[in-house]
């Protein structure tokens, strides 16, 4: 019993990133503002696109009422790293984006964001990504597998097979990018340890502690793919798996959500706000080193 609320739960949770685009907000009144597929700032400096899902919208960190179904915060890590560089941002992260998403239009509770690579353009001077964990559903079927039991056969080699065809997905995004702005750096941000291995706080994370050792395998499966793919591209990799350490979601200073949706605080298993501010850290050490 305990193993299916679990999953019941999680996958809830999960449903501002899923594959289908759906959000945690689809009750926002058909009368809202359409998505405008982006939140810039003022001119005053080089152009900075971020690319990327809800671990880059990091949705409901701020008490800020979202104004779309992308669910961007005004505090994300590239508003951060924007707001210290001096640069002028335009962010088209979009809950429940997948790498598909770079390209065709994205379905969301209040309309159609726009294709993310629309905002790249020959001027920019930064583009960063972080995305691939909705391809293939990744992220929803990794936490069905808290339904299940890790030990599922859907839980094994299909699910590796899935995460390791992200790799390739993030490769053709660097080489899309590239050339629509063959002069921009172009870092690809990596996802923080969710789950560890040791995890064991059913009131955040109610996963079966017999199961927490391979989901938190598949978690770093998802970033040494992402590292490789960044790699064998010749750009920049912001590992926010290794950094994270000791801050999953059980940890006595986590930078992700447990199940618990709160506004001001994050969605459930979502970025943190001080996760994003260690991510927008993490990113600024990388574009000065």
């Amino acid at each position: 019993m305990r193993r299916l609320l679990a999953g019941g739960l999680l996958v809830l949770a999960l449903a501002a990133c899923s594959d289908d685009g759906s959000s945690a907000d689809t009750d926002t009144p058909e009368t809202a503002p359409s998505p405008t597929g982006s939140t810039t700032t003022e001119p005053a400096g080089p152009t900075y696109v971020a690319l990327g899902d809800s671990y880059t919208a990091a949705p409901l960190i701020t008490d800020d009422a979202a104004t779309d179904g992308c669910l961007r915060s005004p505090a994300n890590y590239p508003a951060l790293v924007a707001a210290e560089l001096g640069y002028t941002l335009n962010d088209v992260s979009c809950a429940g984006a997948t790498t598909d998403n770079l390209r065709t239009a994205q379905g969301t509770s209040t309309g159609e964001a726009p294709p993310q690579l629309d905002a790249v353009t020959a001027d920019a001077e930064l583009v960063t990504i972080g995305m691939g964990g909705n391809d293939g559903a990744v992220f929803s079927r990794l936490i069905g597998c808290a339904t299940t039991g890790a030990s599922a056969p859907a839980c094994g080699a299909p699910l590796e097979a899935a995460i390791d065809e992200v790799g390739g997905h993030l490769t053709a995004a660097v080489a899309a990018i590239a050339e629509r702005a063959p002069e921009a750096q172009v870092v690809v941000v990596g996802y923080p340890q969710i789950i560890a291995p040791d995890a064991d706080c059913p009131d955040l994370l109610p996963v079966a502690a017999a199961d927490a050792p391979a989901l938190a395998a598949l978690n770093e499966r998802l970033h040494t793919v992402q590292q490789a793919a960044a790699e064998a591209a010749g750009v920049t990799y912001v590992d926010l798996y290794d950094a994270s350490a000791g801050h999953d979601v059980c940890s006595d200073d986590p930078w992700v959500n447990g199940v618990q949706t709160t506004p001001g605080v994050g969605l459930a298993l979502h970025p943190l706000a001080v996760g994003q501010r260690e991510t927008a850290d993490l990113v600024l050490a990388a574009l000065a080193g």
